[in-house]
């Protein structure tokens, strides 16, 4: 497939954008509130609430179907188990990848200056500084502003539905994808701005749904669900991607720490 780091790079900020729109990355603010909320103030709380979130751990299940021009489909089917704190800054992701019968694991843990990678099959550990992949997550997550992305999601209000389900909200999206292009043009141009937005240029979303079950008193995210079809085009040459991504979270704010292997 022809220019494949390109489509991957967007593929990775696309899933960046669904975790940080799941878990907010806040200025601070007061969860809860006994009264009656509009779906504006629901958004609000649920960025802001993000300021108390401070370690955790996320299941993701990624399923994608990718076609070529001129080449047959493939499915690639993932499942990434990360840990999370974030003062230190630290991640430790494990991802189990299948692609047409084949599978492989892969190890890796990220702090703000450097990603370790197990190499598969041995206890080595590769090391890549932050500045070699051109991409820096702290600072992608410090210019990832609360305000833009609550601007975004209030600008297109009218496609958001929230219901009231037990003790969560459910917050549910369904459009052409203009807004998550929106939010991945923001995240294009924090991760990678030598690339910025031209990289978005030849991206066409033509459906996204998207869930999102927040915890009712706390705001904090429970479980969430991104559906999307999109198409890419790089060098003359277009690839179809239909996508669903699912994340739940786990034991907020119940991780101490997160120790590095030794290299």
């Amino acid at each position: 497939m022809k220019n494949s780091k390109k489509i991957f790079m967007l593929l990775l900020v696309m899933i960046l954008t669904f975790s940080l729109v799941a878990c907010g990355k806040g200025e601070g603010g007061n969860a809860g509130g006994g009264t009656k909320l509009s779906p504006e103030e629901i958004i609000d709380k649920q960025m802001a609430a993000s300021e108390s979130m401070e370690s955790g751990k996320m299941k993701m299940n990624l399923t994608m179907e990718m076609t070529a021009e001129g080449e047959e489909s493939f499915t690639i089917e993932s499942v990434t188990d990360t840990e999370f704190t974030m003062d230190p800054l630290v991640m430790k992701m494990e991802m189990s990848m299948g692609i047409e019968g084949e599978s492989m694991t892969t190890l890796m843990y990220l702090d703000k200056d450097d990603m370790h990678v197990q190499i598969p099959g041995t206890d080595m550990w590769q090391t890549i500084p932050a500045e070699m992949s051109g991409m820096n997550i702290e600072e992608t997550l410090e210019s990832y502003s609360t305000e833009e992305i609550s601007q975004i999601l209030k600008e297109h209000i009218k496609d958001v539905k929230i219901e009231e389900v037990d003790n969560h909200y459910i917050i549910n999206y369904s459009g052409n994808g203009d807004m998550l292009k929106e939010l991945v043009a923001q995240m294009m141009n924090s991760t990678f701005p030598e690339d910025g937005i031209e990289e978005l240029e030849d991206l066409d979303i033509t459906e996204f749904t998207y869930t999102n079950k927040i915890d009712k008193n706390t705001f904090l995210p429970v479980y969430s669900e991104a559906n999307f079809k999109m198409t890419v085009t790089s060098e003359g040459q277009k690839v179809d991607i239909n996508q669903t991504q699912i994340m739940e979270f786990l034991e907020i704010n119940s991780i101490d720490e997160i120790v590095l292997p030794e290299m």
